[in-house]
C-alpha cells in the first residue's frame, strides 16, 4: 500500500467519521424538538398508573398513585384517600417513570376541574376540601360555578352553605 493509499484511506476514515456524527447531531436535535412540545398534561399522563410524589404551593407533599389526568387537574390514590387536585396549585412532581410521555388528548383531557367537581356533586359524598394555608372544611359539595363550589358543612345541628374560591382549593378528597 502506498503513502497516498494511506492517506485517501484516512481520508475516507474521517468522512464516514464526519458523517455519522452529523447524523448522531442530527438525531437529538430532533429528539429534543419534539420533547419541546410536550406539555406538562402529556408528561404527567405517562404516568398513569406510577406511584409519584406532588408538591403543592402551600407545602404540602402528597404520595400516591396518579390514577387519572384532566384538563389542569389530576387524580391521585393517597393510602387515606382519593384526591382530585388542580395543577395550577402543583409546584412539582416527582416519581412514576422517566422519559416517558404520551398524547394524552383523550376526552378525559377535555374535562375540567370544575366538570370534576360537578361529578363529586352528583355522588354527593362527603368530601374534604383541602385549603391554601393548610385549612381544611369537610361535607357535601351542592353546586359548583364558573369560579367557586358550594358545601354544605355540618356544625352541631346546624347546616351551614360555604362558598369556596377554586383557586383557594389544593386538593378535593374522598374516602
Amino acid at each position: 500500500m502506498t503513502n497516498l493509499d494511506r492517506i485517501f484511506r484516512d481520508y475516507e476514515v474521517q468522512l464516514s467519521t464526519a458523517r455519522t456524527r452529523t447524523i448522531e447531531l442530527d438525531a437529538q436535535e430532533v429528539r429534543r424538538a419534539e420533547f419541546a412540545k410536550v406539555m406538562m398534561g402529556d408528561r404527567l399522563a405517562a404516568q398513569i398508573g406510577f406511584q409519584v410524589q406532588v408538591f403543592t404551593d402551600d407545602a404540602q407533599k402528597w404520595d400516591g398513585v396518579l390514577e387519572n389526568v384532566g384538563l389542569g387537574w389530576l387524580q391521585l390514590r393517597t393510602s387515606a384517600e382519593s384526591l382530585v387536585m388542580p395543577t395550577a396549585r402543583i409546584v412539582f412532581w416527582e416519581g412514576g417513570t422517566p422519559f416517558s410521555t404520551v398524547d394524552a388528548q383523550a376526552v378525559q383531557r377535555k374535562l375540567s376541574f370544575a366538570f370534576a367537581l360537578r361529578a363529586l356533586v352528583k355522588a354527593r359524598e362527603t368530601v374534604r376540601l383541602y385549603h391554601a394555608g393548610r385549612l381544611t372544611s369537610e361535607g357535601v359539595l351542592e353546586r359548583v360555578g364558573a369560579d367557586f363550589v358550594e358545601l354544605s358543612t355540618r356544625g352541631s345541628s346546624i347546616h351551614k352553605t360555604r362558598v369556596v374560591p377554586l383557586h383557594s382549593i389544593v386538593a378535593v378528597g374522598t374516602a
